[in-house]
């Protein structure tokens, strides 16, 4: 998605919409999904870790 409609055209209602660039840089971006897949990992580290409890049990 790099190119966003307007909040005025978008509010218009009309049927026409004026887009506007909204691109990210690519170093900006990198960093970004580096966080991005920082969080998920830590973030399933501990439902991954209840569901593989449920293997001892078997």
């Amino acid at each position: 998605m790099q190119q966003v409609p307007t909040v005025q055209s978008w509010m218009s209602g009309g049927t026409i919409l004026f887009h506007t660039d909204a691109s990210i840089a690519d170093h900006i971006l990198n960093k970004y999904i580096v966080k991005l897949k920082n969080a998920v990992k830590v973030n399933f580290e501990a439902p991954q870790q209840h569901l593989q409890s449920f293997g001892e049990y078997i």
